[in-house]
């Protein structure tokens, strides 16, 4: 497998702390972090991080020191979702 030179340096350091005392958190293996760059750009963080069986602070941790972005679209699909959900609980709180 052949890593490029941002997954080596984060493996590389992640390796680096596996002894006794630094192992609190599993580690990112070069198979997630594959994975993780393939489905970032287009899927919610908070389905990332169930898919990958990782906490959402280190998928979003990761990703930023991967320089990883999200598409276009899901920016897109992200901002009609923040819109609906602000927008429809203010409706929702006038109804009552």
């Amino acid at each position: 497998m052949i890593l490029d030179t941002s997954e080596t340096i984060v493996y590389t350091h992640a390796m680096e702390k596996q002894s006794p005392i630094h192992c609190k958190r599993p580690r990112w293996t070069p198979e997630k972090i594959k994975l993780l760059r393939r489905i970032y750009a287009n899927l919610p963080n908070c389905e990332i991080a169930r898919r990958l069986e990782r906490p959402l602070g280190g998928v979003v941790s990761l990703a930023h020191k991967l320089r990883l972005n999200k598409s276009v679209r899901r920016m897109q699909q992200m901002g009609r979702e923040n819109i609906s959900n602000r927008w429809g609980k203010k409706k929702l709180q006038r109804k009552l």
